[in-house]
């Protein structure tokens, strides 16, 4: 009986650092494997991160880029006037 209790207590210790809402959840996301489903190689920093920083400029000054070299788009400019329907004579 003592081991049966000694296992459930692991558990209701162990499971609630798994899947909840804690500090320690985000630590298992951030530190489990991208095999195994953990955040890609790719995925960008969080804040709390000492590389946000650098990324958030980066990302900043690529959205200011993109401002200045894309082309108008679709539908904002002055679209010309439709043809006037001809009248049935």
């Amino acid at each position: 009986m003592p081991k049966r209790t000694a296992t459930i207590a692991a558990l209701c210790l162990l499971v609630p650092m798994l899947c909840g809402c804690g500090a320690t959840s985000a630590f298992m996301a951030d530190n489990t494997p991208t095999w195994m489903g953990g955040l890609p190689e790719d995925a960008p920093p969080r804040p709390s991160d000492p590389r946000y920083p650098e990324y958030e400029r980066a990302q900043r000054a690529k959205a200011e880029a993109d401002k200045t070299t894309d082309p108008a788009k679709p539908g904002t400019a002055a679209q010309p006037a439709a043809p006037a329907p001809k009248s049935a004579q």
